[in-house]
């Protein structure tokens, strides 16, 4: 699913590399533009070829291989998580400043807005990306934590802590369990 997502979002991506008449090719947001429009691509690229090894070779040596195997392509698969899910999170972080850079590209008096709503646009995506951290927080507290054992600290740093766990891979189902 997550390969497919990535598939999707290069395909915005690259409409919008393509799609777009620049005729600032020097300023600093048209250099920027650039930039995260190739590493977005290049990280959904990343997450689709990570997606289609993972699926094709996991269930082939857990079905297939010696003994011992179920649980070493489980092992494995489970250890390309963290890598998938980072490259991909990073991926739309690229996806969302292409969007914010190609307002700031196309601040043109002739398309009818002007850098107040280049600017508006911009304080609305830095928003929504504070509300989708808010709710990423949210949401794990409720998938990843005991009833009996909520986290303790303030919002900031638990969700530092979260951050830190999803770059490292070590976000599990299985952390706070108190069995």
């Amino acid at each position: 699913s997550i390969g497919t997502q990535a598939a999707l979002v290069s395909g915005f991506m690259l409409t919008s590399l393509t799609g777009l008449n620049i005729e600032k090719e020097g300023s600093l947001p048209t250099h920027l533009f650039y930039v995260a429009s190739y590493v977005g691509l290049l990280a959904h690229m990343h997450v689709v070829v990570s997606t289609l090894l993972v699926c094709n070779w996991a269930p082939g040596l857990a079905l297939r291989g010696p003994t011992g195997s179920m649980a070493r392509a489980f092992d494995a698969t489970r250890g390309e998580r963290g890598q998938i899910n980072t490259i991909f999170i990073a991926g739309l972080f690229c996806f969302v400043a292409q969007t914010v850079l190609t307002a700031w590209v196309l601040d043109d008096d002739d398309l009818g807005h002007t850098i107040h709503t280049t600017i508006a646009g911009s304080v609305m995506a830095v928003a929504t990306l504070g509300s989708v951290y808010y709710h990423a927080i949210s949401m794990r507290g409720r998938f990843f934590s005991h009833p009996s054992s909520r986290e303790r600290g303030s919002f900031f740093t638990r969700g530092c802590r979260w951050m830190m766990g999803c770059l490292k891979g070590t976000i599990d189902v299985d952390d706070n369990r108190s069995d």
